[in-house]
């Protein structure tokens, strides 16, 4: 128990306590309230259906090998140009949804990488396309940029 004279010492020093709990209170709340707001946003976000199709999108041309099968099959950098049409949900989604530029640029270097190394002739390039996995990479930083990875980021 403290005396009235001390906590009036203490409220003419600027020591009042209580009115720092509730201050510290006031901006948990707001922190957490962001928190949620947040969460919620990541949560809309990785259910849209341009971020399905881009899940799907790398599934395909790179654990399944379709964009080095097209470089192979198609003639002449042909390949390449199709599977590169298959970025575009990656574009879309980094620019107009997470609207971030250094994210689109990030996701255009790796997919202009992908077509240069697969425009190598003789096929060699669609062998080393095999290797580079540019839509998986994508999918990782636009992911990565959702969750606020720091690393990523």
């Amino acid at each position: 128990m403290e005396s009235s004279r001390r906590q009036q010492a203490q409220a003419d020093l600027g020591m009042d306590f209580a009115k720092e709990d509730q201050k510290r209170e006031a901006a948990l709340a707001k922190e957490q309230a962001r928190a949620d707001k947040k969460a919620a946003k990541r949560e809309k976000m990785m259910n849209m259906p341009s971020y399905r199709l881009m899940v799907g999108t790398a599934k395909y041309m790179d654990k399944w090998f379709l964009d080095p099968i097209l470089g192979f099959i198609l003639p002449a950098g042909i390949g390449d140009a199709l599977s590169s049409v298959f970025a575009f949900p990656f574009i879309y989604y980094s620019l107009c949804v997470v609207k971030s530029i250094p994210l689109t640029l990030a996701v255009i270097y790796n997919i202009l990488k992908d077509v240069l190394i697969g425009a190598i002739p003789f096929y060699i390039g669609d062998v080393l396309d095999v290797f580079k996995r540019s839509y998986v990479d994508n999918l990782k930083l636009i992911t990565g940029y959702i969750e606020d990875d720091k690393e990523i980021i």
